[in-house]
């Protein structure tokens, strides 16, 4: 919960609409709230802003640089744009960055360069607006990820360095394959069902005890299935755990021929759609193959995770 003073400074921003003068304002909040001056940023204990001024409610101002923004990055920090008729405020923490604009390619993990533009934060988060209704919701994402797990995602985002390897993707014979079968397939219908296909086998390491953490998870929302029907029966399926915009599977089952392979295609058409970044399987089978996965290296999946736990994705 973000502390009193970060609610506090946000109504006293929003009760000066009008002021239309950045000098003015910063001296109103300095003295309110007893603000210590870094460069351009004013902050305390509990939250740290930069203040800007445009005549639109459109700006592409340089904002900070990314070293000192990271001093801040664990705590709110704000961007209050002054304009003649309203006072606008944006979280611009890492998580809510698009891209560091000013860095001359020069960015890496172990080179922290650049500096942000007001064009580089996001004004919407997955579905929600960056504003002051939603930044609470907001920080308590950006708290999970901290400046060290935006960092990959933004250098990658900045350099244009991202992973290698081609997508999921799902063969013509593959699909004709499949809907030669007349398959139904349901999402998330009969959890126990599915568990009880992936574990019937002769040796299983899904023990009991995994199961009641399956069921702890599903309970919280992070258990997916993707469920294939046959004549009203259960033949197939596949089942794992989703975080933001990661989904990591855990087992699949199939009673009758190309029953699993219906759940995977219907998965990754679903993942897509619901715009997912990760689809991690664990490890390679010919069966997996078929659709296209590949092996990366560690360096590869860490930035792949980052930028999937930097989303909100709802499957």
């Amino acid at each position: 919960m973000m502390h009193k003073d970060v609610k506090e400074f946000i109504n006293f921003i929003q009760s000066r609409d009008g002021i239309g003068n950045k000098t003015s304002l910063i001296t109103e909040v300095q003295n309110k709230f007893k603000l210590t001056k870094d460069r351009s940023v004013y902050y305390s204990k509990h939250f740290a802003v930069r203040f800007s001024y445009s005549s639109s409610n459109g700006f592409s101002n340089t904002v900070i640089s990314l070293s000192n923004l990271q001093k801040y990055d664990d705590q709110p920090f704000f961007v209050c744009l002054v304009t003649p008729t309203k006072n606008i405020i944006y979280l611009a923490n890492t998580t809510f960055l698009q891209k560091i604009s000013h860095s001359s390619q020069q960015l890496r993990v172990d080179n922290i360069r650049g500096s942000i533009n007001g064009s580089d934060i996001s004004k919407k988060f997955g579905e929600l607006e960056n504003s002051p209704k939603n930044f609470e919701k907001l920080f308590s994402i950006h708290a999970e990820l901290g400046f060290e797990g935006n960092l990959a995602r933004l250098v990658e985002a900045t350099t244009n360095i991202s992973p290698s390897g081609k997508k999921f993707s799902v063969s013509a014979s593959a699909k004709k394959a499949i809907e030669d079968e007349n398959f139904e397939v349901r999402f998330d219908t009969d959890f126990e069902g599915v568990l009880a296909g992936c574990s019937d086998r002769e040796s299983t390491w899904i023990s009991e005890e995994l199961k009641s953490a399956y069921s702890g998870l599903k309970k919280l929302g992070h258990i997916h299935t993707v469920e294939t029907w046959k004549d009203e029966k259960l033949v197939g399926g596949l089942y794992g755990v989703t975080f933001r915009g990661a989904f990591f599977g855990e087992s699949m089952f199939s009673k009758v021929s190309q029953a699993s392979k219906a759940a995977l295609a219907v998965l990754l058409k679903h993942l897509k759609e619901k715009k997912f970044v990760l689809l991690d399987v664990q490890y390679i089978t010919e069966h997996l193959k078929m659709f296209g996965a590949v092996e990366i290296s560690f360096e590869e999946y860490t930035k792949l995770l980052h930028k999937s736990y930097a989303m909100i994705a709802e499957f």
